[in-house]
């Protein structure tokens, strides 16, 4: 009992030794001799320290672990601890139990858990004082009871790794050099022993700590990732922590510390051809939805363009310690892990087909061409994967590319309209085999699935600069068309709606022929110019509109190259409207054969007439081009009744266009008809009634010349005599219900215009 109470006293006299002389050299020297004292100072310190490893070992071998215990907590408690008071003993203290550390190295007892949690607490604390010094005394101490607990030091890895990337940014460079030895012992030490490191908890530890700034504490925490993904077995687990870690690494990507983004480079590169090896260990739909989510973070929406919807919660990175071409570079990652993704697992990635979408057109809207290029890329491989479409939400993917439709750039709206026709066409296909198969279907066309924003982002797309893009959304709306009828009004309503306006009136003039051409080569002619009458006969509330669409309309038909094969089925019609039976009684026997070819003539003809009859001369030149001259002779007539008398002004000016009309190259036929006179009564009697109700301007006298080249008395006398044997037959060459459905229809537009301007 003697001999312990002598080691104990020894302890304590050196101890005080320390403590007593430290504080002596700092109450004594002066300035000038301060770092010479300090030096000495360490050596004393450094001498205790050997005196109570010394200590320990004698104790070790008596057995004497309760005195050993007790020495540690005197040391923790009054000189490590912070309520020593003093520096000097703080910094004494750490090294002192780092020396109880190495005194037990190799001990069985320096692996007990009791003996870790006793030794390593007040020294951890010592690494957070603000002290600069204690900190590098502690890390030093900290360093050999590592070195000498190795491998049950690793059950405090996480607190340990606290402060190492707490200090490896620390602002004195002697204590992050300190911190950068023990990290790397830390990392030998989890190499060497990986079966007691706490794998999972200290991946929870590296995704909490991903959002940093610091450039130091990057490359802190590449390092450590670096080291798990060597690491037997534990890369697996890492590569499922990999959602969670990946968007922290695209950041420091864009550090402006060149070494901390070649460390990330080189990590992701290896990270993602461990991913290719087996996408089986990767959460292939949480990892594609980080990526995505961090490319809408890190990336502003065009000011100007409908992509801004695409991402709601947009932030713009503040990161005074980023790097602007480093950011480019990130993004670029970014979409290369993505299509890496989508190339490995794309039968996982239905469910996010339109955020891969969203990402490829947001790559796509931009200035870079570079970035344009990946996104070209990425949008390659979505269409080329079809199990990824296959799995897909088609209407969320199509509300997607609805609004891409609107982008800034070319690029991005000609990949938004060719996954919207896509997308339809596959939607068409999917709803006919539910048809064929039996299968009741809430969906009966394809319009249902349309999203309200597609036809108006198309109609702004007609208005493009870009040949491709029109060309492109023309595309679309022959797809919307293909659904069925109510497809069809939906796509020629809206473009109807482009139309509108004052922009809408320049974009007619500069660009309508091409658009409703290009649809009619699409859709059939036929079918595009009935449904636009249709529309336009509808139009109530703006009779101005009507009024110049069925203008442009009329004028598109008659000299439009591409509707060639519709003038000439009209120019026909005139040897069918009065043999063949009325409309309605065709349509009921359609129900049981082939319609003829006369049939279509008439039905396109009336067809075409209502929306026409909104303006006069569209109404007239049709009817001239049909051959229908008796019933273009009774609509002048009907002119110079009531109540169409009361807009004879605005009518002159029609029928003045008509006369121009009558000079182009698409009515020689009918001028060369005038040198037989007796065949076409009816014509003469129509330019004869056209020129008497002209008032004597450019428009009579235009005419009036063009029939002073024939003896029009003559012709007027003989169509006289053959009125008996032909006229019946020419009258009978149309329907007395077109000139009825031309009263209405400007009767209606008289007075809705009546009270509108009421």
């Amino acid at each position: 009992m003697r001999g312990v109470n002598l080691v104990t006293l020894r302890f304590q006299n050196i101890l005080a030794w320390v403590v007593a002389g430290s504080l002596a050299y700092y109450f004594y020297i002066r300035p000038e001799q301060e770092k010479a004292q300090e030096q000495e100072t360490y050596e004393r310190r450094k001498l205790a320290a050997l005196e109570v490893e010394t200590l320990i070992q004698n104790l070790a071998k008596q057995d004497q672990f309760a005195r050993i215990y007790l020495i540690v907590d005197t040391l923790a408690t009054n000189y490590a601890s912070p309520s020593s008071g003093n520096a000097n003993a703080r910094k004494g203290g750490c090294l002192c139990l780092a020396a109880v550390a190495v005194a037990l190295a190799g001990h069985p007892e320096s692996q007990s858990p009791e003996f870790i949690s006793k030794v390593t607490p007040p020294v951890l604390l010592a690494c957070t004082d603000p002290d600069s010094r204690i900190r590098y005394y502690a890390l030093e101490a900290l360093y050999n009871i590592s070195k000498s607990t190795r491998p049950a030091i690793l059950a405090c890895s996480e607190k340990i790794f606290d402060v190492l990337f707490r200090l490896c940014s620390d602002p004195d460079r002697s204590v992050q050099n300190a911190a950068s030895i023990l990290d790397e012992l830390m990392k030998t030490s989890i190499g060497t022993d990986a079966p007691n490191f706490p794998l999972d908890a200290f991946l929870t530890k590296l995704v909490d700590c991903m959002a940093v700034d610091s450039s130091p504490q990057r490359l802190f925490l590449l390092g450590w990732i670096s080291l798990i993904d060597g690491l037997p077995r534990a890369d697996v687990r890492l590569l499922r922590t990999l959602p969670q870690l990946l968007p922290g690494m695209l950041d420091f990507l864009a550090d402006a510390a060149p070494e901390v983004q070649s460390a990330a480079s080189k990590l992701l590169h290896q990270l993602m051809m461990d991913t290719e090896e087996d996408p089986g260990r990767v959460d292939v739909t949480a990892l594609c939805v980080a990526l995505t989510e961090w490319l809408a973070a890190n990336e502003s929406p065009p000011s100007s363009s409908s992509l801004g919807d695409l991402y709601s919660d947009v932030r713009l990175g503040n990161d005074t310690n980023t790097d602007s071409s480093g950011i480019a570079a990130s993004r670029g990652v970014a979409i290369a892990w993505l299509r890496a993704l989508v190339s490995a697992a794309p039968s996982e990635l239905g469910n996010q087909a339109a955020s891969l979408l969203k990402a490829c057109l947001r790559c796509l809207d931009t200035s870079n061409p570079e970035m344009q290029s990946l996104g070209n890329e990425l949008n390659e491989e979505l269409l080329q994967e079809h199990s990824l479409i296959d799995n897909a939400d088609i209407s969320e993917l199509l509300t997607t590319a609805a609004q891409g439709i609107g982008a800034m750039q070319e690029s991005a709206r000609l990949a938004a309209l060719r996954w919207t026709a896509l997308l339809l066409q596959k939607s068409r296909k999917s709803i006919t085999s539910t048809e064929i198969n039996g299968e009741s279907s809430t969906q009966s066309s394809v319009s249902h699935m349309l999203d309200p924003n597609i036809l108006p982002a198309l109609c702004d797309a007609l208005s493009s600069p870009s040949d491709r893009v029109v060309h492109e959304a023309v595309a679309v709306l022959a797809a919307i068309s293909g659904s069925g009828e109510e497809g069809c009004r939906k796509a020629l309503a809206s473009v109807l709606g482009c139309f509108r306006g004052a922009p809408g009136a320049k974009l007619l003039q500069r660009r309508g022929s091409a658009i409703v051409d290009r649809l009619c080569q699409r859709m059939g002619a036929q079918r595009v110019l009935s449904t636009l009458s249709n529309l336009i006969s509808e139009e109530e509330s703006d009779v101005d509109f009507s009024r110049l669409m069925a203008q442009a309309v009329a004028l598109m038909l008659l000299t439009s190259p591409e509707l060639e094969e519709a003038r000439a089925l009209l120019s026909q019609t005139s040897c069918s409207l009065g043999s063949s039976p009325s409309f309605e009684e065709n349509s009921k026997k359609n129900n049981k054969k082939k319609k003829n070819k006369a049939d279509t003539r008439a039905e396109f003809l009336y067809s075409l007439f209502p929306g026409l009859s909104c303006s006069i001369s569209a109404a007239l030149s049709i009817a001239f081009l049909a051959g229908a001259y008796p019933l273009a002779a009774d609509i002048i007539v009907k002119l110079t009744e009531q109540p169409l008398i009361s807009d004879m002004s605005a009518s002159v000016v029609e029928l003045g266009q008509v006369v121009s009309l009558l000079e182009a190259p698409v009515f020689a036929g009918l001028r060369l008809q005038l040198l037989s006179p007796h065949r076409c009564p009816g014509l003469l009697r129509a330019l004869h009634s056209l020129l008497l109700v002209l008032p004597q301007g450019e428009a009579f006298r235009m005419l009036k010349q063009r029939l002073e080249c024939i003896p029009a008395e003559r012709c007027i006398a003989k169509g006289d005599e053959l009125k008996d044997t032909i006229g019946r037959e020419e009258e009978q060459r149309y329907d007395n219900k077109l000139l009825a459905i031309f009263v209405d229809v400007q009767t209606r537009k008289l007075a809705s215009s009546t009270n509108n301007g009421a």
